[in-house]
């Protein structure tokens, strides 16, 4: 797994949460 495609999916995951 990429670290940085985590990294992006978690801050897209907070933007649709907030």
């Amino acid at each position: 797994m990429n670290m940085c495609l985590q990294k992006m999916y978690q801050m897209v995951q907070i933007g649709l949460r907030s």
